[in-house]
């Protein structure tokens, strides 16, 4: 929803831009052609007057078409253009990071994905919700066999506190 307001705003500015123009145009060949309207040429008033509503609607026309075409490309690029990938493909390649067990690489990205994941409007989170979940899950089970291991060396080495066995018997017990 957000996108369509970003959409809207952008044309209604483009409209507001092109009157201003088309009134600076329509003022500009009335300073041009002073002497004459001065002498009160009707035809020329009314010439004026149609080439300005013309030019009104060519550039409201083409502000449109812009705004169309640069909106509906832009939007999808901004995440892109700005290094952050789209919700989509960041899930894609945190998941690839996760089956090559780039686990650094997947946490960068699930933290992309969460910060991505609070702008989106709730239709657009029930279509996420089930990917971002298996990869935390995933993210988490990594971290708790990443804890383990390094608790475990440090029992090995006799280096363990109480309170570090504690934790290490609390994660192999929730294993």
């Amino acid at each position: 929803m957000k996108r369509a307001h970003i959409i809207i705003t952008t044309a209604i500015m483009a409209s507001v831009i092109g009157t201003f123009f088309v009134t600076n145009v329509a003022t500009g060949l009335g300073a041009i052609t002073g002497n004459a309207v001065a002498s009160g040429s009707l035809q020329l008033e009314s010439a004026q007057a149609v080439v300005g509503a013309f030019l009104f609607a060519l550039v409201s026309l083409a502000a449109l078409v812009v705004v169309a075409r640069v909106g509906a490309n832009s939007v999808e690029e901004m995440s892109q253009g700005s290094g952050t990938p789209t919700m989509k493909a960041a899930i894609d390649k945190a998941e690839e990071a996760i089956q090559r067990e780039n686990y650094p690489a997947a946490y960068s990205l699930y933290n992309s994905i969460k910060q991505q994941y609070q702008g989106l409007e709730s239709f657009e989170k029930l279509q996420y919700y089930a990917r971002i979940i298996e990869v935390h899950r995933q993210l988490a089970k990594q971290a708790t066999i990443t804890e383990a291991n390094r608790l475990t060396d440090k029992y090995v080495s006799g280096a363990i506190t109480a309170q570090e066995f504690e934790k290490l018997r609390q994660l192999l017990i929730s294993q």
